[in-house]
Formats: structure tokens, sequence, C-alpha cells
């Protein structure tokens, strides 16, 4: 290799190759936040996105579609190449890629991304979740090991299930992916303190970013018609819940402390966003129950809506990495109330700007919330402490600025 080749390549920018398999959730908006944000004087982006959960999430990712590209040879997933809103390119391989374990499924998205890999070869691989953090570092490891393996969890998969065999089988699939990973970034000060303690790889490659969200949303139109839309009081007390309706997330949970808040106060109005697996036992839950009125929203795309005229915001979370929707909520200045679980502590401080509660605790989650919809003023402090500090701590800007200094290293880049 000449003098001049070596140049070049030092030139040009770093090609970075981002996993992920879920469209809806925390993980697909910070792919998302992470493909728009990034200098692209510094880095190329090429994105392998599963389809399967939300085939909206390829639409919202890229904003102006190309497809002119066409399918590119040695590509088994179809090349899409699209601009986004600020004219940078983007190229995504829609490649399905299923949550549960499928032999036949996982090994055809296991080619998928080794074909990938091979027609466009990147400097750093970077997987987000676990399965395409365990898919993908396979394959990059096989078809390019000398391109840095970078893994982003979003919470630990292992720690959702309570005890037995399936815990101990994802725990130790997670410790034998890390020799295969040259950096395991933990979204939160307390899942990199769970990862140490599980002794899951070198501490030396645990690196601690923590999540960040846009803190100048602002909701597109004012309080009272986002209530009179929804069919709301303009005085009703309205707590919301933004998750999949998936186990992990619990929404039962919330569904069971919103019966024994409208049993106290029956003018309380429930609002939960999301889609998921949970859907039908959502519905059977809430429609064979007189004593429980919870609206069903599915997905939204307008949330700073929704936070303007929520009082409480609840997350009945089995496990987190750091959710997203906290911080929004947080952001939008709405006292929390949260299960006591890594990611959810590292934002929330009991008492200042919301609650902590023992997670799958209906009762002590229906507590809090009462607490706060009968303490406005207290209310109104809290929400104005989470603001201040999710505006101080967890912003786009200084996030966006770790992460590239994270690839830069792995690349060997100053």
């Amino acid at each position: 290799m000449n003098l001049t080749h070596l140049y070049n390549l030092e030139r040009r920018p770093i090609r970075i190759l981002l996993v992920t398999r879920p469209g809806i959730g925390g993980a697909a908006v910070h792919v998302e936040m992470l493909a728009r944000h990034i200098d692209p004087a510094r880095f190329d982006l090429r994105c392998v996105v599963s389809p399967l959960e939300d085939l909206a999430y390829l639409n919202r990712f890229i904003a102006i579609g190309d497809e002119s590209g066409g399918p590119d040879p040695g590509v088994t997933g179809r090349l899409i190449r699209a601009l986004d809103a600020g004219g940078k390119r983007i190229s995504v391989v829609p490649v399905p890629i299923l949550r549960q374990i499928s032999p036949r499924a996982d090994w055809q998205a296991f080619q998928t991304i080794r074909a990938v890999i091979r027609d466009w070869p990147p400097d750093i691989c970077h997987f987000h979740t676990s399965k395409p953090g365990f898919l993908g570092r396979l394959a990059a490891w096989v078809e390019c090991p000398q391109a840095a393996r970078v893994y982003t969890p979003h919470g630990l998969f292992y720690e959702y299930h309570s005890g037995g065999g399936r815990r101990i089988f994802y725990r130790e699939l997670e410790r034998a992916m890390g020799p295969l990973t040259d950096a395991l970034v933990c979204v939160s000060p307390n899942e990199a303190e769970a990862v140490r303690r599980a002794n899951l790889m070198d501490p030396a490659r645990i690196v601690c970013i923590p999540n960040a969200v846009d803190t100048e949303r602002r909701p597109s139109r004012p309080a009272l018609e986002t209530r009179l839309a929804l069919g709301l009081s303009p005085e009703a007390p309205v707590v919301l819940m933004v998750g999949r309706l998936t186990p992990p997330k619990d929404p039962l949970a919330f569904i069971d402390a919103a019966s024994r808040v409208q049993a106290v106060l029956p003018t309380a109005e429930f609002l939960l966003v999301g889609d998921g697996e949970l859907r039908g036992e959502v519905e059977r839950r809430c429609t064979r129950s007189l004593s429980v009125r919870v609206r069903r929203l599915g997905h939204r795309q307008d949330l700073p809506d929704l936070y303007s005229i929520a009082d409480v915001f609840v997350l009945s979370t089995r496990f987190e990495g750091l959710p997203l929707t906290l911080l929004e909520s947080l952001a939008a200045g709405v006292p929390a109330v949260a299960s006591d679980v890594p990611g959810c502590r590292d934002v929330v401080r009991e008492g200042v700007n919301g609650h902590l509660v023992p997670p799958g605790d209906a009762a002590a989650m229906a507590t809090r919330i009462l607490d706060r919809l009968g303490d406005r003023e207290g209310s109104r402090r809290m929400g104005a402490a989470g603001r201040e500090r999710v505006r101080a701590e967890f912003g786009l800007k200084p996030w966006m600025a770790a992460v590239e200094r994270l690839y830069r290293r792995m690349a060997g880049r100053p």
C-alpha cells in the first residue's frame, strides 16, 4: 500500500455500519437521531434496519425518498439510497430481524448482514439491541475482522428475566460475545455498572454515553386544542404513559394503577401511547372492567402535544437502558412516576423530579400518582427541576460529540 493510498484513506469519511432491529421504541429513535445529526463530512453511514415492527420507520428515517439507486449488487436486502431533510446522504438496507429466536430467520439475517459488510466493508460496525448485537458481531467477525465492533444493548435483556434458565442463558450469551466486542456502549451509568458487575467483558472496553433528547421540541398547538381533540375536559387531571405494549414495559401494571387511582379520583384521565404484542390483553383488561378508563392511542407522532397536557408521566417498565420518553417528558416539565430499575434511576431523583416505585407494584404506582395529582404546586416544582436537569445533562450536542469521539478513536483517527 503506497503513501498516497494511505493518505486518501485518512482523508475519506469513516465508514459506519449501523444495525438495529426495532422500528419502534427508544433504540430506533436513538439510531435515527444518530443518523440525522452525525457530521456527514467525517462519517459515511449505511444502516441495516428491520422493518418488521413498523414499516413507517423507514419513511421517518428517510425523509425524502429516492430509490433510484435500486438494488445493490451482492446485497440480498434492497439498498435504498435517499436524502434526509438536511440533504445528507443515507443508505438503508431493510433486513428482517425477529425479536424471538428463530434458527431459519436468524440464519437468513446473519447471511444478509454478512453480504452487506462484504459489499461495503466498514471501518466500524455499530449494533443496537441484543439480537442485532449477537448476529451482527458474529457476521462482522467472520466477514470483516479488521472493522471495529461496537455494541449498544439499550438495556440488558437478561435483567428482564427474574430467574431461572433464561436469565442464565442470555447473560452467558452476552458474556461469550465479549471477546468479539471492541466497545460496549452503555446508555446510562447504572447500565454500565450492571455490565461491570456481571463481568460481561473487559472493563476497559465499557463506554458510558448517556442517551439524549432534543430539548428544543415544542408542542404544535395549544394544550387546550389537544385536550379537545382527545375529548378531554379542560380541567381533568391527565396521566400519560408512552411505551411499547410488550412484557418488558408492563403496560398491564399501568392499567391496574389507573383502576386504583380512578377509584379515588374518578375525574382522572389515563392515556396510553404505543402498540405491541400485548395490545389484545390490554384491550381485554380495559373493556371487561367498568372501574378503569384508559384511552389507548396507539402510535403517535405528536408526543410534545401530549406531554403539554400531562400532569404526570408514568413508566411501568421492568428493565431499561435509559428511556427516551422519560427524558422527553421531564424536558417538557412533567413530573415522573417510574419503576425503580437501572436507567430510570439515572434520571429520576426521588422527591426532586418524580418518584421511583418497585417494578410491577401497581399499588405503589397509584399512591405516587395520587400524591402528584393532589399537590399541584409540588408537581410544578418537580416539573421545573426535571426540565432543568434534562436540559443541563441530556442534550443532543454533547451526546453527538461523545459518539463521534468514540468513532474516531475506534477508527484510529484524531
